[in-house]
């Protein structure tokens, strides 16, 4: 009796861990979308000037 409450257990996880990896390794990766890493600045400036006139 205490030999299956080993062995259970011990197959279980054994059986969780290789699931894991089997799927990790079988994920399909999307190759045309681009994937960016770090902080994204956006920044809209308001300029102190009319577009149409002249700076002299």
């Amino acid at each position: 009796m205490t030999k299956k409450v080993i062995i259970l257990p011990l197959v279980l996880i054994i059986l969780a861990v290789a699931s894991y990896i089997f799927l990790q390794k079988s994920a399909v990766v999307d190759e045309s979308k681009i994937k960016l890493y770090g902080n994204v600045d956006i920044r809209e400036a308001q300029l102190s000037f009319n577009s149409s006139e002249h700076i002299k």
